[in-house]
């Protein structure tokens, strides 16, 4: 049975798939704080951080950076590193010693490094950039 999953192997649709719903994570979050209009600056300073506000924006710009190169699958690995990095940095500093959000967010950075590892597929800018230079 379980060798009728081999036709899934990195399977450009489920890479697709996989690719929107982690980076809507990042994306809902990033429009959250913009409608908002309040980072966590107010978290940040409780956790002791320096220069609060300048790091929430500079994770504001992350996040919806990051998103958006998963999102759309352009350069998506080097996307897919920041967003790894970002949520690392996020995880430690808010989430230390672990609690459920911990592990939650550890799953987001497994994901995000399977994704760097694998790529984003044939149904993403990167793959129809490479097409294009192709020709």
């Amino acid at each position: 049975m379980l060798d009728k999953l081999d036709r899934f192997h990195n399977c450009d649709y489920t890479l697709l798939v996989g690719r929107v719903l982690i980076s809507l994570v990042f994306l809902i979050g990033a429009t959250r704080w913009i409608i908002d209009i309040s980072p966590p600056t107010l978290r940040m300073e409780n956790a002791g951080w320096i220069f609060p506000q300048a790091q929430a924006y500079i994770a504001l710009v992350l996040k919806m950076s990051g998103g958006l190169m998963v999102f759309l699958g352009f350069k998506t690995r080097l996307g897919a590193l920041v967003l790894a990095v970002f949520t690392t940095i996020a995880n430690f500093g808010f989430h230390f010693p672990p609690d459920d959000v911990f592990y939650l967010e550890l799953s987001m950075i497994g994901g995000m490094l399977i994704l760097a590892t694998t790529g984003p597929g044939k149904f993403s800018l990167d793959a129809v950039l490479a097409a294009r230079k192709k020709q």
